[in-house]
């Protein structure tokens, strides 16, 4: 446990500027970075699995035929599932098929 202290910062202006403070001690560290891309593709993929029930190969590809930017597209169709869809309840459902009480 590091008891909260933070050993790094990054400054606002350019992320790709780190500066980090190793504790005093007779450890040795070394630091490495890498650079990661996901395709756009991907980004569709990993964003339905995270706002949906999973990504279908046609979700993918209309979103993907979209020629706005993906947050951009992503935010619209968080828009249009919330204001086309009414809200459902797991617990609703469950309840209904599984335990009626009427």
């Amino acid at each position: 446990d590091d008891g909260g202290v933070e050993y790094g910062s990054c400054v606002d202006s350019d992320p790709s500027y780190c500066e980090l403070t190793l504790p005093d001690g007779t450890e040795e560290y070394y630091v490495t970075t890498y650079k990661h891309s996901i395709s756009d593709r991907q980004k569709w993929v990993r964003f339905f699995e995270r706002a949906s029930f999973g990504a279908s190969t046609s979700m993918v590809e209309t979103e993907l035929a979209s020629s706005d930017s993906f947050k951009v597209a992503a935010a619209k169709w968080i828009k249009k599932q919330r204001d086309d869809y009414p809200p459902t309840s797991h617990r609703e459902y469950f309840r209904k098929r599984v335990n009626p009480r009427s």
